[in-house]
């Protein structure tokens, strides 16, 4: 919210949960341009068959959701296939 009121209009937001993209869908509808999206990030190309369709890559706690399973090298693996030339990949992580 706080990058489209900065003047980032072009967001895609993923998630897995349906019910939380719903329900993020709805709290921001007077935000047309930013777009909500269930979907695996380990597997995200029945939405992004083409690689390199972003320039920036926001991961908000998916990482250290994944760390203590076997999907996070291929979330990492999807989000460098995502991520356009000169992409930049930005991680927050609340592990110590």
């Amino acid at each position: 919210e706080k990058l489209y009121e900065d003047g980032y209009s072009n967001i895609v937001n993923i998630d897995i949960d349906k019910d939380m993209i719903d329900h993020m869908r709805r709290e921001h509808a007077d935000k047309p341009t930013m777009k909500w999206i269930t979907a695996d990030i380990t597997d995200a190309t029945e939405h992004f068959p083409e690689e390199g369709c972003f320039d920036i890559i926001l991961d908000k706690g998916t990482l250290d959701a994944l760390l203590c399973t076997d999907q996070a090298a291929e979330m990492l693996f999807e989000e460098w296939r995502l991520l356009a030339v000169g992409g930049v990949l930005v991680t927050v992580s609340f592990r110590p």
